[in-house]
């Protein structure tokens, strides 16, 4: 048998066990916890993202689609009617790699209407009219190195003054005489060539979808 002062320390001594299992499992749980809401909250970030992305993929198919309607629209109304089968594809597929679609087809159409041999009076060759390159002129009549050749050049003329109108001043008269004039040059064929280019744009812009 335990004496009095015994049974109260053994009492107090389960009463501390109890305590400290107590807040042991409280302190437990309490991290658990946050661990659980810290998980939460980065799955509810990466879902945030994810809904982000998808949305920002889905803008980006849906400006695909319109730049590619944009782009058949032009060829269905400036192609030739030779421009058809596989070199047709060859030259839609280069057209859409580009890095201003609409741009590069319009120029295309006003350039050659889509005449892989087309040739100029002052010797421009292919789908972009460009100059034989280094003494080798079957390069120009190359669908896809044509195409990136134009559609190169016509960017930089893009980069170097920044404006639809100087861009294509400068991809028909030449940037130096853009910086000539400081402006688009008084020649009745850019001038002309200006006006060409933003009927086509307007055109592919309004155009109705078709399948």
């Amino acid at each position: 048998m335990f004496t009095k002062e015994q049974n109260y320390f053994i009492l107090m001594l389960v009463c501390l066990v109890i305590v400290t299992m107590v807040l042991s499992t409280t302190i437990f749980v309490i991290e658990y916890g946050k661990v659980v809401h810290n998980n939460l909250l980065k799955e509810v970030e990466v879902k945030d993202q994810t809904i982000e992305e998808m949305g920002k993929e889905i803008e980006d198919l849906k400006e695909q689609i319109k730049t590619a309607h944009k782009v058949k629209s032009i060829m269905r109304k400036y192609a030739v009617k030779e421009c058809v089968g596989e070199t047709r594809q060859i030259i839609y597929e280069e057209i859409m790699a580009s890095w201003n679609p609409v741009y590069v087809a319009t120029v295309m159409a006003i350039e050659s209407r889509f005449r892989v041999n087309a040739v100029s009076i002052c010797g421009a060759r292919g789908l972009m009219q460009i100059m034989p390159l280094h003494g080798d002129e079957n390069s120009t009549f190359d669908i896809r190195k044509n195409i990136r050749f134009g559609a190169k050049y016509l960017k930089e003329q893009y980069d170097k003054f920044g404006s639809e109108a100087l861009m294509i001043a400068g991809y028909n008269a030449g940037p130096g005489a853009v910086k000539k004039y400081k402006g688009v040059p008084p020649y009745q064929e850019t001038l002309n060539y200006i006006i060409l280019f933003n009927e086509i744009m307007n055109q592919a812009n309004t155009a109705p979808m078709v399948a």
